[in-house]
């Protein structure tokens, strides 16, 4: 049974394999024209957009009758049934064949890879405004593919940290585990690699070539680690350890004594992908301190508690965000957090706050450099960067703005607390802002 446990570890990130946005049309002859608009015209699935010269567009709808499919045009002798992904079209196809029979003739398919990056991209922005969407729109839905996939990079190095770290609690070294260890060190670098990757990744074309070679480092490493776990000669005390949910694999790592680096590198790489996970929330230029600290993860509102002083005994996320808030709020607390902080971090607020409070991140980290590695874990190690202080004490956040064709990153300052802050430290209020 524990053994059953390990083996479907990695279903979730191994078998979700998705598909990304394809423009995907269908093309038909037209013997019967009258049928054919008569059909859609009274389908309770289809709805008339728009009518022209005898030409008619048509949207195609799901069950709930507001969600589009797929785009239906009818000119003189043709017809064209446009989606967004491959499965769709075929779907749609069969529909339309089913129904209409001789009415119509299928002729070919054709697909276009969406691509966000470009500006020469060739769907039109009519196209777009009948499917409800834009092409900031677009950007999101790339975005939050791109997110997916890196996900599920997460979780499988997770799944591989959480059982190094069990077999380093439980084993000793020797000869075979070794040589799995190499063969497991070559496919985490490549799979941190793609983390990387994606984030420079800026079309659907790209992310479908790169898609094959990461569900096949998924299908190697899910191998390598199931082949370690055979070979250990305790290997049931290995599962038991494992699968203690009161157990944190991201404890008392002691690289002295690891039977491989593995695992602290993995460590590092998967603080990193959290924190840029967490990053990706969407801020809003007037959000308060409450509604920023909801957004965060509970473990930086434990390190923020406790870089504050607090020692009340919170016992859910709710509790934390209520503790800091109203700590914060009050004056004499801000200017006493305000005053320990380090000159720099002082110098970082300010220049935040004569810009308003808020200021692309890019900015920042080329001024007082970044905080990459202050990791995710902020109560065990303390930040130690400029930015990373005044993180920590609930100052200062970083997040993602939308702007009219683009999404920025950006550090942040509450509005609640930047009239309190310019007071304490002296700065004149003004409208100047750095966003482009």
């Amino acid at each position: 049974m524990l053994e059953h446990s390990i083996l479907n570890l990695f279903e979730n990130c191994v078998d979700a394999r998705k598909h990304a946005l394809l423009l995907s049309k269908a093309y038909f002859d037209i013997h019967q024209r009258e049928r054919l608009v008569s059909f859609l015209k009274t389908h309770s699935h289809f709805r008339i957009e728009l009518e022209k010269n005898g030409n008619y567009l048509v949207a195609w709808l799901g069950s709930d009758k507001k969600e589009i499919f797929g785009l239906v045009k009818i000119y003189k002798k043709r017809c064209v049934l446009e989606c967004l992904t491959k499965e769709r079209v075929e779907e749609g196809k069969k529909i339309l064949e089913d129904d209409l029979k001789e009415a119509i003739r299928f002729r070919a398919y054709s697909y276009q890879n969406i691509n966000l990056a470009s500006k020469d991209d060739k769907i039109s922005d009519d196209w777009l405004s009948l499917w409800g969407l834009d092409r900031t729109c677009l950007e999101c839905q790339f975005q939050d593919y791109k997110l997916k996939l890196e996900q599920e990079i997460l979780t499988i190095l997770d799944t591989g940290f959480r059982l190094l770290r069990a077999v380093e609690k439980t084993e000793t070294i020797n000869p075979f585990m070794t040589k799995t260890l190499s063969h497991l060190t070559q496919l985490i670098d490549k799979l941190s690699n793609f983390l990387i990757f994606l984030e420079t990744t800026c079309s659907f074309t790209t992310l479908k070539k790169i898609k094959k070679q990461l569900y096949l480092l998924f299908d190697q490493t899910e191998a390598k680690l199931l082949e370690l776990l055979e070979g250990l000669g305790n290997k049931e005390e290995v599962i038991r350890l494992y699968l203690n949910k009161n157990w944190n694999h991201f404890d008392d790592i002691d690289e002295d004594q690891a039977i491989n680096p593995l695992p602290s590198n993995l460590s590092e790489a998967l603080m990193a992908g959290w924190r840029k996970e967490t990053e990706r929330m969407i801020l809003s230029p007037d959000m308060d301190l409450v509604t920023v600290l909801e957004k965060q993860p509970i473990e930086w509102l434990e390190a923020i508690y406790t870089f504050s002083g607090l020692t009340d005994d919170c016992r859910n996320k709710t509790q934390y965000v209520q503790a800091i808030s109203n700590f914060l709020k009050k004056e004499s607390n801000l200017k006493q957090i305000v005053q320990e902080l380090h000159f720099s971090a002082q110098r970082a607020l300010s220049f935040i706050l004569e810009a308003n409070g808020i200021c692309p991140y890019e900015y920042l980290i080329n001024i007082f450099g970044n905080d990459n590695q202050d990791g995710f874990y902020w109560r065990e190690r303390p930040p130690k960067s400029v930015i990373g202080i005044s993180r920590a004490r609930g100052l200062l956040f970083v997040g993602h703005i939308k702007k009219l064709n683009n999404i920025q990153k950006i550090a942040f300052i509450p509005s609640d607390l930047r009239h309190p802050l310019q007071r304490i430290m002296s700065i004149p209020d003004n409208n100047h802002h750095l966003l482009e």
